[in-house]
């Protein structure tokens, strides 16, 4: 009986509870901790929408906040360490809210108050402004979980007052165009690590408390304006790597006292160190080329300067107005001296000049101590007399010894009427003796080696001229003799003349001629019978002087004799009715103009002594239909054949290595062009709009193929370049016809747009070696249907394959790198997780999966992967299978998790 009322107890118990369970109501799910996740760009903290819900109750902490969103954003926080728990609030009364979740633990930075800007693709940050940010600015390594790469153009200009400091963060690149100009009160900059490789123009201008520099060790070039004014500075340590100082990069930097350019430095600009008024000791590094006009300006404390033994040019006023330099000691390698180079050094009295000095401009010594204390009126420094000091000179006499005379030394001199050029004399400046009124007899040593443009124009009373038999003379320049009317040559000219300048004896007696050529000795030097057609050079004729026939547009043909050994620069500019000439054997260069708009010329023969072809050598010679390059030239210079419109065959020799830029410009007959193995440079825009090119091969030696080198080749339809390891930027685009690229093996970059608009390109295998891609590289290649990229690919640029509405990607990533963003922005078919062959040449394998196929049904749906020299048959789930178990159309029937190979058969040969 006991038993029974106990049984009886137990049973309404149960039932008790039964009915309160269900009488109890249901209750939404919690949020789950696991999908709670913060943006790093918004700071937005997001969770899962949970069905039912019509809002959500957020504890931070011990606040409470309402959202009707599945999300809260937590940038509003201040700093510190945050716990975060949510609960989600029934839209229904019948369901119970949530209870709370899980807790999420969120810490919120410190943030500095400067403004920053996501940039590259949203990957990377750069600091925009200073915004509340003021004193010590620290860049750190970080924004948001993103690295701060970049400090923007005037990101912090002109803010005096409020930038005491600044350190700057160790993935800082590059900094931006007048960044931190006119921070007037900042003292320090100190970079944390080398990672900074650029620094814009004006970046540090009026920084005028800054006190030192330590340029970071991957900067090579210092900008315009990058320090000027920056009146504190007292030292400057440079990067090892820096090859160039910018113009007026240090100038008004009153505190600088010594400065060491590092030996990488191979160029200085204009005014770069000009008015450092503290500046006393320079030294100028070993491989140092060119020091800019006016350099070292007004650097009044300055008074040693180390030369190094590479520099060629000291250009106009480089050391001008340096009052206290003493002594100077010009090295062997410098072959120019520019106008006024250490003009108005007032205590200069000590010089030794380059025994390869050739050229020194006016007034290069001008008002130095050395002028000032010239008593006979002629200034001569180290055996160059560089000009006159104001004395009235009665005559002149050149003693043995001298080397040199600069340009102007004489100019308009109105007493000489003889002047000997003694034996030790190598060089006569431009217009050294330009309108010497009176000069009547000149006689010219042996040891000359330049007569300089203009040196003796308008001496309108020279009539004798005598050159010494043993002359070394090698160059007469532009005008040298120009209206020299009376001018009568004594001598011969010597055998070892090289070149005679344009117009160099116009307006001479020998100007004055019943025939229609002009000689003198056994150089041709000018035509002044435009009208003249058939044209037979002397005998025994050398030389063509520069612009001989300019513009003789009735001339057919030329004919020179073998004799010719030298053709001026333009020498037939012009010849627009010209349809012969030769070019003798013997003649080295083809130089600058020399057949410039011979529009009618069909054809020439260039001989295997020549080794250059000129700027503009060629260009605009319309008629020209053919050209063979013989294997003794080197170089083709820019525009040497540019708009030769009916230029159909060019064959290239073995010992060419630079083709420069446009010169082959529009030559829209051209229809092959095979580059030999000896070429190493290939210029820009070369092929430029050759719209009749339809194949180009190119050999092992190029390496890179430059921006726009066959943009518009409109016919073009294969191109083969096995060994090129980076394409320019445009290189082909809007080559329209092009069907087939063979990229060999070594294929490291496609640059930007550079097969933009290729709209008859089906397939394109990249090789392994393939690392970027850059942005727009196949954009409306509206016929690509299968791209294959290995994961050797880790730069993947924007809009790389936009408009391009047939393609499919095949990848052997498992899902997007994080960084190709906007990459596939036409949102084509990919599959991701592909095996690839050995070579990464074509896919093996892949695992179908929902997840592992983007865009499975974009326009025009998913097209077939491409394997060189097969058919594509379908897939199967055996490696060995011959046969396809789907086909493109069915792909997506195919289970999940379901291994498929792709199925290839061999086309018949």
């Amino acid at each position: 009986m006991k038993k029974l009322r106990l049984l009886t107890v137990l049973s309404f118990i149960v039932g008790c509870l039964m009915v309160l369970a269900c009488c109890q109501k249901p209750a939404l799910d919690a949020p789950s901790i696991e999908t709670f996740k913060v943006d790093d760009t918004s700071l937005t903290l997001t969770w899962e929408k949970i069905d039912n819900a019509k809002g959500y109750k957020i504890l931070v902490n011990t606040e409470e906040y309402n959202s009707k969103k599945p999300s809260y954003p937590l940038a509003n926080l201040e700093a510190g360490t945050y716990t975060i728990t949510v609960k989600a609030i029934s839209d229904n009364e019948d369901v119970l809210d949530s209870d709370w979740s899980q807790t999420f633990n969120f810490e919120r930075e410190a943030e500095s108050g400067m403004v920053y800007a996501l940039i590259n693709n949203k990957t990377e940050y750069e600091v925009r402004s200073l915004g509340s940010a003021t004193g010590d600015i620290v860049i750190g390594a970080t924004y948001r979980n993103k690295p701060i790469t970049k400090i923007a153009d005037m990101a912090f200009a002109n803010k005096s007052k409020d930038v005491k400091s600044v350190t700057i963060g160790e993935n800082v690149k590059s900094i931006g165009s007048r960044a931190f100009y006119n921070c007037s009160n900042m003292e320090t900059v100190t970079f944390v690590s080398d990672s900074v490789t650029s620094i814009g123009a004006y970046a540090f201008q009026g920084c005028r408390t800054l006190k030192t520099v330590k340029i970071p060790a991957k900067v090579t070039e210092i900008p315009n304006f990058a320090f000027a004014y920056c009146r504190s500075l007292e030292t400057i340590e440079f990067s090892s790597v820096v090859t160039s100082i910018g113009e007026k990069a240090f100038t008004n930097c009153d505190k600088l006292d010594n400065v060491v350019i590092p030996d990488t430095v191979t160029s200085i600009g204009l005014y770069a160190f000009a008015d450092n008024m503290g500046l006393t000791t320079i030294d100028l590094g070993e491989n140092l080329q060119s020091i800019s006009e006016y350099a070292f300006l007004n650097c009044e404390k300055l008074e040693n300067i180390t030369f190094g033994s590479k520099i060629k040019t000291i250009d106009k006023y480089a050391f001008s107005k340096c009052v206290a330099l003493k002594s100077i000691d010009v090295p062997d390698s410098v072959e120019t001296l520019g106008e006024g180079a250490f003009h108005s050094c007032v205590l200069l009295d000590t010089v030794d000049l380059s025994s390869n000095l050739n050229s020194m401009g006016p007034n290069a010594f001008a008002l130095t101590k050395l002028y000032l204390e010239a008593t006979s009126g002629v200034v001569i420094v180290d055996g160059w007399i560089t000009g006159r000091n104001g004395l009235d000179i009665e005559s002149i006499v050149i003693e043995e010894g001298i080397v040199g005379i600069a340009d102007y030394a004489f100019y308009e001199n109105e007493h000489v009427t003889g002047l000997t050029i003694p034996d030790s004399v190598k060089y006569i400046g431009a217009r050294a003796f330009y309108n010497s009124k009176y000069l009547a007899n000149l006689a010219i040593g042996a040891g000359v080696e330049k007569i300089g443009e203009k040196a003796f124009a308008q001496c309108k009373e020279l009539r004798n001229v005598t050159i010494h038999d043993d002359s070394v003379l090698k160059v007469i320049d532009n005008y040298a003799f120009q209206a020299c009317t009376r001018l009568k040559l004594k001598s011969d000219l010597p055998a070892t003349l090289e070149r005679i300048g344009t117009y160099a004896f116009e307006n001479t007696s020998y100007w004055n001629t019943s025939f229609s050529l002009v000689y003198i000795g056994n150089w041709l030097v000018g035509c002044v019978n435009e009208a003249i057609q058939n044209v037979e050079v002397d005998e025994g004729t050398v030389g063509v002087a520069d612009y001989a026939f300019y513009n003789c547009v009735a001339t057919n043909s030329i004919d020179l004799p073998a004799s010719v050994q030298y053709i001026g620069r333009a020498a037939f500019y012009g010849c627009g009715n010209l349809t012969y000439v030769n070019i003798p054997y013997g003649v080295k260069a083809i130089k600058d103009f020399t057949f410039y708009e011979c529009m009618s010329l069909p054809g020439i023969t260039i001989p295997e002594t020549v080794t250059s072809i000129g700027y503009s050598a060629f260009n605009k010679c319309y008629s020209l239909s053919t050209i063979t390059i013989p294997d003794s030239v080197v170089s083709i210079d820019q525009y040497a054949f540019f708009k030769c419109t009916t230029l159909s065959a060019v064959n290239f020799g073995t010992g060419l290595t630079t083709i420069g830029d446009r010169a082959f410009y529009s030559c829209t007959a051209l229809t092959e062009v095979n580059i030999p193995n000896s070429v190493t440079y290939l210029g820009s825009r070369v092929f430029y709009k050759c719209t009749a090119l339809t194949s180009v091969s190119i050999g092992s030696g190029l390496k890179t193929l430059s921006d726009y080198t066959f943009y518009d080749c409109s016919a073009l339809a294969n191109v083969s370049m096995p060994y090129v390891e980076k394409i320019g930027n445009y290189a082909f685009r809007n080559c329209v016809a092009m069907t087939d690229v063979d990229f060999g093996n070594e294929l490291k970059e496609i640059g930007r747009y550079a097969f933009h608009g290729c709209v008859g390109l089906k397939n394109v295998v990249f090789p392994a070696s393939l690392t970027t891609i850059n942005d727009y590289a196949f954009r409306t290649c509206s016929e690509l249907t299968s791209i294959t990229l290995a994961n050797t690919v880790t730069t993947m640029g924007k809009h790389v394959f936009n408009a391009s509405n047939k393609l499919t990607v095949y990848c052997e990533y498992d899902q997007v790198p994080q960084y190709w963003v906007h990459w596939n922005s036409s949102f084509r078919p990919v599959v991701w997780g592909c095996e690839l062959s050995q070579d990464k040449s074509y896919v093996v394998s892949f695992v179908k999966s929902d997840a592992k196929i983007d865009n499975p049904k974009a326009v025009n749906g998913m097209s077939a992967p491409y394997r060189v020299g097969y058919d594509f048959v379908g897939w199967a789930t055996s490696a060995t299978a011959t046969t396809a178990e789907y086909t493109m159309e069915t792909l997506l029937d195919a289970p999940n998790n379901t291994k498929l190979y792709a199925v290839w058969s061999a086309k018949a040969e």
